[in-house]
């Protein structure tokens, strides 16, 4: 620039504090000018930020001027009454141990009512209020079943309601006879081997339900049931396994037996109440006949079930089934007979590798277990199951035995041939059978919350001991791991039977891991297209 020095360039680094000092005095006379403007209130009540008269106190209602005036409510006074849609947002975010929420009109939901009501339409049926189907395109019958051969499909079985019988084992057989198509005791010497390990518990069993003493053979509807396995080690399985092969004779002969067993009755919700008093009618006239007495009841609101199918339902079932670290004994699980199954593998098997090895079981199997909470296991990075049956084939390989891993999953496939056996390697899942034992609820969301933080202001070196003070208080009530009972209805169609407070962490973890969520029309869809039900 001609006659002047050049301009210095501004400077790199501010330092905001000397800024401030230098214009002190503007500051505060723009302070002073708009707070003379204001009255000196800087916010506007939330009420109020709209361009009506509702901001008045001449216009508000009697409650809000006493709360304007600085009145706290009365505890009795209905006013003090939290809003409708503050209740039900409350009521549907809880998760009690037992019992479904309900509707104005008795209508019973599910506990993923909360999930479905923003993406589904969703109607009455059958007492419950029930997903129908989703709306917009790209959800009909073509993309259904797209999903069901390229991916997993989900669905929230929950309204189909088990009933519990609880008695002798000839008494239930007896009972069976009288309500079940075709009869424990119609079975042909082909079915025989089926036959035994239904009786074992492990395998499920499709029947037709009717009336007792129908002259005319009423039919109620289609069932499924199952019955509880034997006690993992109980001295009396060697017995029984020699008591089922004689089980058509002890049925016709009538004798009375003093095993007690439990046994669970599959009905869809549309018979419930007619084929809940065809069982309690059949369970009277057995008291009637022998004098034993046969405890029946429904398990309504205290187990749920959910439904996974397509070509990916084993993958899916893998990520987020990830059993208690376990390792079982199974030197006294073979007879002499079929000790060389089991003797190459060592006197170990892990509990977690059954998971891994479940696609090879035939249709119709049950598997118990106690698995980890998903939510935990997709947080913390706990171990698959994939990833722990690796390292025990490795420490096998390193101790020489190279064949362990297919003769382990020769253990596996030699279940189903030995019936009564292979739930020595699983958990009978005894929280859920026995209505005595309190099934403790997962942990809340804002507890895992707050251990995630936990642990990010651990990893940033911050201190954070009252965070940690408040989740270790609150651990207390609740449960990290949950029993889960598996079933295999076809190669590609699961069912996960889990307590009814555990439902909405398997969901969640489901439908946010790419399963697709169905309601009762794509259902149908699939049911038709390709036979499952």
């Amino acid at each position: 620039m001609a006659g002047g020095g050049a301009v210095p360039p501004p400077p790199r680094q501010l330092e905001v504090r000397r800024f401030a000092s230098d214009r002190v005095g503007e500051l505060r006379s723009l302070h002073a000018a708009v707070s003379a403007r204001v009255d000196g209130r800087f916010q506007q009540p939330r009420s109020a930020r709209r361009r009506t008269t509702g901001h008045l106190p001449s216009k508000r209602g009697r409650a809000s001027r006493g709360a304007a005036a600085g009145q706290a409510p009365e505890e009795g006074n209905p006013s003090a009454r939290q809003s409708r849609r503050v209740r039900r947002r409350q009521e549907l975010a809880g998760n009690p141990a037992e019992g479904f929420s309900f509707a104005g009109d008795g209508a019973r939901r599910l506990r993923t009512h909360l999930w479905h009501a923003k993406r589904f339409t969703m109607a009455r049926r059958w007492g419950f209020v029930l997903p129908i189907c989703s709306q917009g395109s790209g959800r009909g019958s073509r993309a259904v079943l797209k999903r069901l051969k390229t991916g997993t499909i989900v669905h929230d079985a929950s309204y189909f309601i088990p009933i519990q019988l609880d008695g002798p084992e000839d008494s239930l057989l007896s009972i069976l006879g009288m309500v079940i198509c075709p009869s424990p005791a119609d079975k042909t010497p082909d079915l025989k081997h089926l036959q035994d390990k239904v009786m074992q518990g492990v395998c499920i069993e499709n029947a037709t339900l009717r009336r007792a003493g129908c002259p005319h053979s009423h039919v109620v509807g289609p069932v499924t049931y199952m019955w509880r396995p034997f006690s993992i080690g109980s001295s009396k399985l060697e017995a029984k396994e020699a008591d089922l092969s004689n089980s058509e004779t002890r049925f016709s002969q009538g004798s009375c037996s003093s095993s007690q067993r439990q046994l669970w009755i599959w009905i869809h919700p549309a018979m419930l109440d007619e084929g809940l008093d065809a069982i309690r009618i059949a369970c009277d006239k057995q008291m009637q006949d022998s004098g034993v007495l046969v405890n029946c009841c429904s398990l309504e609101g205290k187990i749920a079930r959910l439904e996974v199918m397509g070509c990916k339902a084993m993958q899916s079932l893998k990520s987020i089934l990830h059993p208690v670290s376990k390792i079982l004994d199974t030197s006294d699980m073979s007879k002499p007979t079929d000790h060389s199954v089991y003797s190459s593998t060592g006197p170990h098997v892990l509990e977690a590798s059954v998971i891994d090895h479940a696609e090879i079981l035939q249709p119709g199997a049950i598997l118990s277990m106690i698995v980890h909470d998903p939510r935990e296991v997709s947080s913390q990075g706990t171990d698959s199951p994939s990833e722990t049956v690796t390292n025990q084939e490795n420490k096998l390989l390193e101790g020489g035995d190279l064949e362990a891993p297919s003769e382990e999953r020769h253990i596996f496939s030699s279940m189903q041939m030995h019936s009564g056996r292979h739930d020595l390697l699983l958990s009978d899942c005894r929280e859920m059978w026995d209505s005595g034992c309190k099934i403790i609820p997962p942990v809340a969301e804002e507890i895992l919350c707050m251990e995630k933080h936990h642990r990010r202001i651990n990893f940033f070196c911050l201190d954070s001991e009252n965070d940690q003070g408040q989740a270790t208080q609150a651990n207390g009530c609740f449960s990290r791991s949950c029993p889960v009972i598996l079933l295999k209805h076809a190669k590609e169609r699961w069912s996960i039977i889990v307590p009814l407070s555990w439902v909405k962490p398997f969901w969640l973890f489901l439908v946010s891991h790419g399963a697709h969520a169905i309601g009762l029309r794509e259902r149908r869809w699939i049911a038709s297209q390709v036979l499952y039900m």
